[in-house]
């Protein structure tokens, strides 16, 4: 256990999600350029409740500290933390962006808390 809340296998699953390459489960070449990424299947109203998701967000809220404000905003909103999942298209609309820029912020949000992670499971090997 890394501290009272968050377990290894909640970060495994986490990085999973978001396909990082840090998981000990990403296999490399199969990264599917331009397929969305495994966690949409769980940002629907109707899996806030399910294990999946409670525990994608638990380590979401456990890491989102080494985000600026911009990528804090595109993830909460893209990942449901105020109850409602926002699409990049509408995120884009609200902050006056393009739907490119938005995914760049996402990505790079992503790609800091994997980095974050993979240095927490190194803490337990």
């Amino acid at each position: 256990m890394l501290d009272n809340k968050i377990q290894k296998d909640d970060i495994v699953h986490f990085l999973d999600l978001v396909n990082s390459s840090y998981s000990p489960n990403f296999k490399l070449g199969h990264s599917k350029i331009g397929k969305p990424k495994p966690y949409y299947k769980i940002l629907k109203e109707e899996y806030v409740d399910s294990l999946e998701y409670q525990s994608f967000i638990k380590v979401y809220l456990f890491s989102r500290h080494v985000l600026n404000e911009q990528e804090l905003y595109v993830l909460n909103h893209t990942y449901g933390v105020s109850g409602e999942f926002y699409k990049g298209t509408q995120i884009a609309k609200m902050l006056n962006l393009s739907n490119t820029r938005i995914r760049a912020v996402r990505v790079k949000g992503e790609q800091k808390i994997s980095t974050f992670l993979r240095k927490q499971l190194n803490k337990v090997h």
